[in-house]
């Protein structure tokens, strides 16, 4: 690896943060075995965008439900986390169906 890690840890626990051996096993799964290609590929298929708020250009994915009275939903993440942590709920909320009980609610307000 490219980089310089920190001499290990004086403790036998994770008292003082994340132990150096964690770190290095993490490190090899992402660069060995985490299929980025196949992580790329999911994230193509969605319709991604940029606008700017405030100076600052926000990335965002805009998924339309294709049932009727589907409530818009905004999901965010802050960091370090990222989008591909929210690829696993996209599918289900743009599909859920609502029930009728939930259409009538939706026509009153």
């Amino acid at each position: 690896m490219a980089d310089r890690r920190p001499e290990k840890e004086p403790v036998a626990d994770i008292s003082q943060g994340v132990q150096l051996a964690t770190m290095h096993a993490l490190a090899r799964y992402w660069a060995n075995e985490y299929d980025w290609r196949r992580c790329e590929e999911k994230l193509k298929t969605l319709p991604h965008f940029i606008t700017e708020i405030d100076g600052l250009d926000i990335h965002f994915i805009h998924v339309r439900s294709k049932h009727e009275y589907a409530l818009p939903l905004l999901v965010a993440h802050g960091w370090p986390s990222s989008v591909i942590e929210q690829l696993k709920i996209i599918g289900a909320l743009a599909t859920r169906r609502r029930t009728a009980r939930a259409k009538r609610t939706l026509s009153t307000w």
